[in-house]
């Protein structure tokens, strides 16, 4: 590692990734428009390119560069009167038919095609894996918005989960989302005011933990004890999910990756894997978990702010 890069770590501050984080955001919801059917799938377009443009503007001043008076195309110039020593930055060539391009339906009302829309995510996520590690030090795939949550259990777990995830470590970091989403659950107003007549479960208590390592539990009846409390957890968990708003089909992704957690005889939380295969995590398994965890804790936040 350079010594200019090993310079910028030390200079990164916690304002960087909050930033970087919402260009991240920015990029997810392009990805989300581009899955929806033309003409709509062209939003995405836009806003591949406010992401670009935010990550440019933010180089521009980690660099100490004044991007106020620069446009689009502009921003690799400043960049590179102030790295002199270092590569420039890649795709210049390509990002000007990109820009081009959102310019031509901002301006003009030209439709990109599904392919070039396709080829400009292509193009931009690329970007942001080589520039974020070259300018700010760290990898791309390792941001995400918990800076953002407010649970403080449920942040520390998701930086475990970061963490864990970029050193590829990614069923360690599914296994920590796990731990996430049980606590922000206990944030939902659903889950808070069982007593509200919002609640259709307000006379059922939450299912009970089976304490596995109970030497007097019966085999049998402990089996169909689990089996039931699985039951209830998933129904209960599904309504409060949907209480705030989360995609559900999202959810049901989730559960069929993350594990469900699960409490000891003395009280310590543990996971429970419920996969057939056992298989370890992947690295997309993994950042759906960390991001989605997120999302459905900013969605309860939300929530619980304009109540």
């Amino acid at each position: 590692m350079s010594k200019n890069t090993d310079v910028i770590k030390t200079a990164l501050t916690q304002e960087d990734v909050t930033k970087l984080a919402f260009a991240k955001y920015l990029l997810a919801l392009a990805k989300q428009h581009l899955t929806r059917p033309e003409p709509l799938a062209s939003v995405s377009l836009l806003l591949l390119h406010d992401a670009t443009e935010h990550l440019l503007v933010l180089c521009c001043y980690k660099v100490g560069a004044d991007p106020s008076k620069s446009d689009f195309q502009g921003y690799w110039k400043l960049i590179e009167e102030k790295r002199t020593q270092q590569a420039p930055l890649p795709d210049r060539g390509r990002m000007v038919a990109f820009n081009k391009a959102r310019v031509a339906l901002k301006h003009h009302g030209n439709q990109p095609s599904r392919t070039q829309l396709q080829d400009f995510q292509t193009l931009v996520l690329n970007f942001f894996d080589n520039v974020v590690p070259e300018i700010f030090g760290l990898s791309f795939a390792s941001i995400n918005l918990a800076a953002f949550v407010t649970n403080k259990e449920a942040r520390k777990h998701l930086e475990t989960a970061t963490a864990a995830f970029d050193e590829g470590r990614y069923t360690d970091s599914v296994n920590e989302t796990a731990y996430a989403f049980d606590d922000i659950r206990k944030d939902n107003p659903l889950e808070k005011h069982q007593s509200s007549q919002r609640d259709p479960f307000q006379w059922m208590p939450s299912p009970p933990y089976i304490y596995t390592d109970n030497p007097s539990s019966d085999g049998n009846a402990h089996d169909f004890f689990r089996s039931v409390a699985d039951c209830l957890q998933w129904l209960r968990e599904s309504v409060s999910v949907l209480s705030h708003g989360t995609d559900f089909s999202r959810y049901t992704r989730f559960r069929a990756i993350a594990p469900f957690v699960n409490a000891s005889y003395g009280g310590e939380r543990h996971v429970v894997d419920q996969r057939e295969d056992k298989r370890p995590h992947t690295l997309e398994e993994a950042e759906f978990c960390i991001n989605y965890v997120i999302d459905s804790a900013l969605q309860i936040q939300q929530q619980i702010s304009t109540e």
